[in-house]
């Protein structure tokens, strides 16, 4: 996950990583970082029952 000034990742500042992330997960983030945009990255996606690779983002909760 980024948090940057615009919608790419240039510029945006990493402040977590997770591998096989399954329900709630809490990314701090540091008092310097600052920035408009959460960037989401999918690195890898498993196939559903039918064969289509797909994720699921339900919610994202910025508190601060």
């Amino acid at each position: 996950m980024w948090i940057g000034p615009d919608a790419t990742r240039d510029g945006a500042k990493k402040i977590g990583a997770k591998s096989d992330a399954k329900g709630t997960l809490d990314f701090p983030v540091p008092a310097d970082v600052t920035g408009q945009y959460i960037i989401i990255w999918y690195t890898g996606l498993h196939a559903d029952d039918q064969g289509k690779r797909r994720a699921w983002l339900d919610e994202v909760v910025v508190t601060g």
